[in-house]
């Protein structure tokens, strides 16, 4: 015990053993559970701990048959969460792609796209919001009227307070809205919304609590030519994977006559800091 109690960020693996001998049950299976089920309360990464009591007792050790939920370990990537049918879907695909090219290391498992998925249930949502660093939410039309995308997988971004990074779309031809703010209006009235599920978490306070266009600058979208490359630069960047980026090729400049010169080009990208 007293082990447990000066339980720190390097001696997870190390202290696993003393773990299973907190409860001395002659069932193999029930002293694996009260492992993971340490290993769940006491890890380093405070976000990936219950977050309530609650939630704790859901663990498989205090289940029956042990069917409860398990620890599950947060890895670096990213889960894309986007409403297929608005728009998002071909757009998440491709923003996905350019991603994994600027971002060479999170292209084997690294991204969590449901077109992807080889668990497209509402539990395989949820663990793979939970094993996720990153949540990325796409916003396009009618974004926060799907239930699986709000009461499901948005819900838990915030209950286990996972960072959260927004992308719009800007173009309405591919689904986004014609101004920003009309997503801002979309996400009051899910803040309103009085289902059973919503209350149990606190109704508008929890909604608003996630403060999502307070905290963040949301991206705005550009797939097309050059831009697909700074936007999915950008969106790492907000990610925090910077340090994932692949190098740029450099530019050689090019010596010239002084009356040749006719044309400046700008480039803006989509950082137009």
């Amino acid at each position: 015990m007293h082990a447990l109690a000066t339980w720190g960020s390097g001696s997870a693996e190390a202290r696993l053993g003393q773990a299973e001998t907190v409860v001395m049950h002659p069932a193999a299976e029930q002293r694996a559970a009260c492992a993971d089920l340490v290993r769940w309360l006491l890890q380093p990464n405070p976000r990936g701990r219950p977050v309530s009591m609650e939630e704790a007792l859901t663990h498989a050790f205090f289940q029956d048959n042990l069917q409860g939920r398990r620890f599950v370990p947060v890895l670096p990537g990213i889960f894309m969460s986007h409403f297929q049918q608005s728009g998002g879907g071909s757009s998440v695909r491709t923003l996905t792609n350019y991603i994994e090219q600027e971002a060479p290391s999170l292209a084997e498992g690294g991204i969590w796209l449901d077109m992807n998925a080889s668990q497209l249930t509402e539990e395989g949502m949820l663990l793979g919001v939970r094993e996720k660093e990153v949540f990325l939410l796409f916003l396009t039309k009618g974004i926060f009227e799907r239930w699986f995308v709000t009461h499901v997988e948005l819900m838990e971004a915030v209950r286990t307070g996972k960072p959260i990074v927004l992308v719009h779309e800007v173009d309405p031809a591919k689904g986004g809205h014609p101004s920003f703010n009309d997503y801002v209006v979309e996400f009051e009235a899910l803040a309103r919304c009085t289902c059973d599920k919503c209350k149990a978490v606190g109704g508008g306070a929890f909604w608003r609590g996630a403060r999502l266009f307070e905290q963040s600058t949301s991206v705005e979208c550009y797939l097309d030519g050059p831009f697909a490359s700074a936007t999915a630069r950008l969106v790492l960047k907000r990610c925090g994977y910077e340090e994932r980026l692949a190098a740029q090729p450099k530019f050689v400049p090019v010596a010239t006559a002084v009356r040749t010169a006719r044309v400046v080009l700008v480039h803006a990208a989509a950082d137009a800091r």
